[in-house]
């Protein structure tokens, strides 16, 4: 008799433990389902496009809605509705253009960039820059760029320096309006800088939460 009790608890228990495994699965599995839908919810929710941009020449830096996307030839995703999309690149006129995205649908546009043409008086383009031309000919100096943060963009006179800082180009001697932006096209820095011939400009800029502008005078 106390070994049919025993295995009667014996059974007992096999079946509870069971009885619970079989519940924990389920709700493991009603868990994994609800998952399911909510993912799949959000990706038919989901109000978005794709815009593909691309410019000749490439590498022209890509604005939408003011802030700094990224450089041509671009393919990005972005809210289904209407956008303004502005374009820079060193050397040529910025373009812009106002486009309407539409849900699941993608946008191309192409883009021709017009280059910046040659001004009267003491201005001229040399390397995609606006510069001053000195009264005699003389070898470029070299504007050398550090920033902390580093990954600003650098402006002169106007003109894009595609690529971010740390950054480095040659220039002809002249003075210039040096303007840092961020990723969201904020100017954080600006100076006035002068640039001599066959020297090098080391600039190393701490860039701080608020605008930085610098009066101090570039000829000491």
């Amino acid at each position: 008799t106390a070994q049919r009790k025993s295995y009667k608890k014996d059974w007992q228990l096999f079946l509870m433990m069971k009885i619970k495994q079989n519940h924990i699965k389920l709700v493991l599995l009603t868990f994994s389902v609800m998952m399911f839908l909510a993912a799949n919810s959000h990706a038919q929710s989901s109000n978005t496009g794709i815009i593909n941009i691309k410019s000749t020449p490439e590498g022209a830096l890509v604005f939408i809605d003011g802030k700094m996307t990224g450089t041509t030839p671009l393919i990005t995703e972005v809210a289904a509705s209407k956008h303004t999309i502005r374009l820079e690149q060193q050397g040529y006129e910025n373009y812009e253009f106002k486009i309407t995205i539409k849900k699941d649908k993608v946008a191309s546009k192409d883009i021709n960039l017009k280059k910046i043409t040659k001004k009267p008086g003491n201005l001229e383009i040399n390397n995609d820059i606006q510069i001053y031309k000195p009264e005699q000919s003389s070898k470029p100096g070299v504007v050398f760029i550090v920033t902390t943060p580093p990954g600003m963009y650098a402006f002169i006179d106007g003109f894009a320096i595609t690529k971010q800082t740390p950054v480095a180009f040659d220039i002809k001697p002249g003075i210039y309006t040096l303007v840092l932006k961020n990723s969201k096209n904020q100017i954080v820095y600006q100076k006035t800088i002068f640039v001599k011939a066959g020297e090098t400009l080391p600039l190393e800029i701490v860039i701080h939460k608020k605008r930085k502008i610098d009066y101090t005078d570039p000829w000491n």
